[in-house]
């Protein structure tokens, strides 16, 4: 028996199966393509898929002018209201529905609903999973991934009444307004932490700081990373000692700061912690190859890290607090080598590193100000990630 073609979750009143419609009797792709070197579109926006955040629909604060850009190649013009959809490279899933008119990128479609589908319904429709599954799919040539305007016009799925598809165009858009308001709230917080990483320590060639707290004057003391501390990492782990799933993380510098996928034996990390140099809760992780310089705060997990390219420093805590060098961290330019193929940070580059330290009372206070900022764009973050992941769910469950 054929099941009924209603989603699992939706709005008090409805209750009509959605029907099946196709996207080139609904969805119009532009054809209007301008010339931008007219000099008519000059102070209009130009929009590309890279000013666009994956899966969000946000546009970054990256967008320049058309007179700006210097575009010398046909772009669509595009009115506010109206969707753009990067056709290239699908599985990013870049979309957008701006609020003013502009210029988009050849490399994306500019689409508008014609009667019967809602603008905003239209736009949550890119965003579920079924269609992300078929641009991917159709996409995945030799060469570049691209959706061309044949494969989308093949697409069809399922629509509610308009009135129904109204009311789901209008949730999802106050769930992202609020989900937008979450992220500038986060992107001001980390900004404000740059602010004061700037003025609260020495700028080059300087021994004291813009800003610092009442009760403290003098010059920071000059010294060098290996002054205070000695590089240290983990004994190597070889290829035979992991696997793909396992009891402990390891993590390699390709997912360091992200997620592990690949894993150790519990036996094995008690044995190399036991014997072997570890971190400690509050010693910074430091990568030393790839995109040199990114840093993680080892807070006491069960994990494990590559030998050589995920590196930290055991300082003398006597002379030096943890929470002063975590903030050092993020504002040193670390210079690496280049190697072969990829950039190294190798153990004296570190060490010849300069630092200007103040007094422990000093850095105590330094510290505890940067947790507490720390503690609150953290908790901002987790805030915005539930909202990300309460919209995932709706996407699920208020669609066939």
């Amino acid at each position: 028996m054929e099941s009924k073609r209603v989603p699992e979750v939706r709005f008090e009143g409805f209750s009509e199966e959605w029907e099946q419609c196709k996207w080139s009797e609904t969805v119009d792709i532009s054809t209007n393509m301008v010339d931008p070197k007219t000099g008519k579109f000059d102070e209009l926006p130009h929009i590309g898929p890279g000013n666009i955040e994956s899966f969000s629909g946000r546009i970054l604060n990256n967008v320049n002018n058309v007179k700006e850009d210097n575009l010398i190649s046909g772009k669509f013009h595009f009115n506010a209201g109206d969707i753009i959809y990067g056709k290239i490279n699908p599985q990013l899933g870049k979309y957008a529905m701006p609020s003013f008119n502009g210029l988009a990128s050849a490399d994306a479609y500019v689409l508008k609903a014609r009667e019967g589908i809602s603008q905003s319904f239209l736009f949550v429709i890119l965003q579920g999973k079924d269609f992300y599954k078929y641009s991917v799919s159709v996409s995945m040539r030799t060469g570049m991934p691209k959706i061309n305007r044949d494969e989308l016009n093949q697409y069809s799925y399922l629509v509610p009444s308009k009135k129904e598809q109204t009311q789901i165009g209008n949730f999802f858009k106050q769930l992202d307004e609020t989900i937008a308001l979450h992220q500038q709230e986060l992107d001001t917080l980390k900004q404000t932490k740059q602010g004061f990483l700037q003025k609260m320590f020495p700028k080059e060639g300087e021994t004291v700081p813009e800003v610092r707290f009442p009760g403290f004057s003098g010059e920071w003391d000059e010294r060098k990373l290996g002054d205070i501390g000695a590089v240290a990492m983990c004994k190597r782990i070889f290829k035979d000692q992991t696997s793909s799933n396992g009891d402990i993380p390891f993590f390699k510098i390709g997912t360091f700061g992200r997620k592990a996928d690949s894993f150790i034996s519990h036996k094995l990390f008690e044995e190399y912690r036991r014997k072997y140099p570890f971190p400690e809760i509050g010693d910074i992780l430091i990568s030393a190859s790839g995109t040199i310089g990114r840093t993680v705060i080892y807070n006491g997990e069960e994990a494990y890290f590559q030998d050589s390219n995920i590196v930290w420093l055991k300082i003398n805590k006597d002379r030096v607090l943890n929470s002063f060098l975590q903030q050092f961290y993020q504002i040193v330019k670390w210079s690496g080598t280049e190697g072969s193929t990829i950039k190294r940070l190798y153990n004296s580059k570190i060490l010849n590193t300069e630092i200007h330290l103040p007094s422990i009372e000093e850095q105590t206070q330094i510290g505890n100000f940067f947790k507490q900022l720390d503690d609150t764009i953290a908790l901002q973050q987790k805030e915005l990630d539930a909202l990300k992941e309460t919209k995932k769910a709706f996407l699920q469950k208020m669609f066939i």
